[in-house]
């Protein structure tokens, strides 16, 4: 079973993160602004905006890579 998912609505603009816990999924979070950021990959964290806007998108991107590993 995989630990996390992660919905996203495009027509609404948001998205809906889901942990997984005792074989069942439980939403933690829904959101269509401020940012969303994974519980199982470590320091991952993207703005909601980013995920429907290319700008945004590719924004996120350099300041995830930016990151030192």
């Amino acid at each position: 079973m995989t630990r996390e998912h992660w919905l996203v609505d495009p027509n609404a603009e948001a998205a809906e993160q889901y942990e997984s816990l005792n074989n069942q999924y439980h939403l933690l979070l829904q959101v269509n602004a401020g940012a969303i950021g994974s519980r199982v990959v470590s320091g991952f964290e993207i703005p909601v905006r980013a995920i429907f806007d290319s700008k945004e998108n590719l924004a996120a991107l350099r300041r995830l890579m930016s990151v030192d590993a």
